[in-house]
């Protein structure tokens, strides 16, 4: 004979407002859908240890089934002719009723007595929802990073506002942007957002956006910019100095040009690549030449030099 007052970790001489909530704890702790990442022989376990749970709250918490089982031992918590089969209950259609095979003959109604342990219309409400049920409210919001900032890295915070019961209020978000994040990389802020009709809130997703930068242009881990020269300075040399994210600086000169309109390639000048300490792209640099007008002679002067 299973030992109920065992199984429920309650004395002989236990009340029914302990055993109730000596009931709600285990029944808390070890329904399956509360251990969703466990394998599948762990579920198992969390079933059967369900079932017995069940079984002896069934019986203690009827005075008839329990005078008899204290006073016989008898064990029928589920009384004669129940098509209850342990292998093949499910803990979900317990709490809904489903299955035509399923059926208890107690005179305990969840529905109604579990209202003393929690608030809603079911004990079990926040737990043993569909998948699709859990699937929370989502606000999506952008915010902006400059290259410099996607450089470096270090932590951003986001001013929200958001509704509640009690009126509007301010949400500070808190985010760690890693060095070489990317436009379209997503943070998630649980019950963040805006309060719901149950009382819950909506989650926030905040989606990083990079700023629009005058200078260079992002693709993937490298940096794009034109840099434009005069027919004098392609003649006689130059010197320019670009400014690039983090506060590095590269000196470009006549030496970088290996075509005009074409694309020089400095590797390990771009972007940091996300996940890698030393990993840079590349910093590619497209020369822009403006022609200035000339009249016959002087195009006659420079084709007597070529």
């Amino acid at each position: 004979m299973k030992d109920y007052y065992s199984i429920l970790g309650v004395k002989k001489t236990a009340t029914q407002e302990e055993i109730k909530r000596a009931f709600k704890q285990l029944a808390l702790k070890y329904h399956p859908d509360k251990h969703s990442d466990a394998t599948e022989a762990q579920k198992k376990q969390y079933t059967q240890k369900f079932i017995e749970i069940k079984q002896a709250y069934d019986c203690l918490s009827d005075p008839n089934k329990r005078k008899n089982y204290d006073t016989f031992g008898i064990e029928e918590p589920f009384g004669a002719g129940s098509n209850f089969n342990g292998a093949n209950f499910n803990p979900r259609d317990f709490f809904s009723g489903a299955g035509s095979d399923f059926k208890f003959k107690t005179n305990f109604n969840f529905g109604n007595n579990f209202g003393d342990f929690f608030t809603g219309s079911s004990p079990f409400d926040n737990f043993f929802k569909t998948e699709k049920q859990h699937a929370k409210e989502v606000t999506e919001i952008k915010f902006k990073c400059t290259l410099d900032e996607l450089y470096r890295g270090g932590n951003k915070e986001i001013k929200i506002q958001r509704n509640t019961f009690k009126g509007t209020e301010t949400v500070n978000l808190r985010l760690t942007i890693k060095p070489g994040y990317k436009k379209g990389t997503k943070f998630t802020f649980r019950d963040y957002g805006d309060q719901l009709s149950d009382g819950s809130y909506k989650d926030i997703r905040a989606i990083l956006d990079e700023a629009e930068d005058p200078v260079f242009q992002r693709i993937n881990d490298d940096l794009i910019t034109r840099i434009n020269i005069s027919f004098k300075e392609l003649l006689g040399g130059f010197t320019k100095i670009l400014q690039l994210p983090g506060g590095r600086k590269f000196t470009v000169t006549e030496k970088d040009i290996k075509n005009i309109g074409g694309e020089t390639i400095i590797p390990f000048m771009g972007m940091p690549i996300q996940n890698s300490v030393s990993n840079r792209g590349a910093l590619r640099i497209t020369f822009i030449m403006s022609v200035p007008y000339l009249n016959v002679n002087q195009r006659d002067k420079i084709l007597s030099l070529l």
